[in-house]
């Protein structure tokens, strides 16, 4: 009988979420003719880092995003890699796009999502090789409170250095407003404030050495501003 309950409990729980992806299938409709297509949100960024380190491919799956934009359904058509499956289904099932539009009102559409898994090494590397002047881009963007954009994220850290002047003050940090650009370089930075003017060159040396999965807008990498705090703890 208990079994018999837990079962019952966790059928009638599963329904909404059932019924919901059933009434989306009838009014989906595919991508086509006077049809904006679906754009990746900020919840679409790949955390490349949670594969094993030696995979990499692509995985292509057909989705069933509501008018909301929110995936309802996932169905992978192909991979690469048999170990990318699950990992692809898991970050696209729930994700959110920007919805598709026609006529300026947002629909439930059919989309091929094709998602690329690229190691943290092999990631680490391009970005190292990037030149952000081959990279055909617009002028740096505020990215606050835009949804389209995915923010930049930092991949590698870098320690600033401390001078004669900063180990007789002692902890401090430098509030920075920078450039991260469509390499995950970051550059022109400036002090919006900072524990005392010795601070502020050593945090911009620090800002520089840092690098940053670049941020993206509709699966481009763009140049964003960013704030960036620097802090010295001796």
């Amino acid at each position: 009988m208990v079994r018999l309950r837990v079962a019952l409990a966790l059928s009638l729980a599963l329904i909404p979420g059932v019924a919901v992806a059933s009434r989306v299938d009838k009014e989906a409709i595919e991508v086509g003719p006077g049809i904006e297509p679906p754009k990746p949100g900020r919840t679409m960024t790949i955390p490349f880092d949670a594969v094993p380190s030696d995979l990499t491919g692509t995985v292509t799956a057909r989705l069933l995003l509501d008018a909301d934009g929110v995936v309802r359904k996932v169905k992978i058509l192909t991979s690469t890699d048999a170990r990318l499956k699950s990992r692809a289904r898991e970050l696209l099932s729930g994700a959110k796009f920007q919805p598709a539009m026609r006529d300026a009102s947002p629909v439930a559409v059919w989309w091929t999502e094709t998602v690329t898994f690229v190691s943290a090494e092999a990631e680490f590397a391009s970005i190292l090789a990037c030149d952000p002047s081959k990279i055909e881009t617009s002028a740096p963007v505020d990215p606050a409170g835009d949804a389209s954009i995915t923010l930049p994220i930092l991949i590698r850290d870098a320690a600033p250095p401390t001078t004669t002047a900063i180990r007789k003050r002692g902890d401090g940090f430098a509030k920075l407003a920078c450039v991260i650009d469509a390499c995950g370089q970051v550059d022109d930075c400036k002090v919006l404030a900072s524990s005392g003017n010795e601070y502020v060159d050593p945090a911009i040396t620090a800002a520089r050495e840092r690098l940053y999965r670049p941020a993206h807008r509709g699966g481009k990498p763009i140049p964003v501003y960013f704030t960036l705090t620097i802090t010295f703890e001796l």
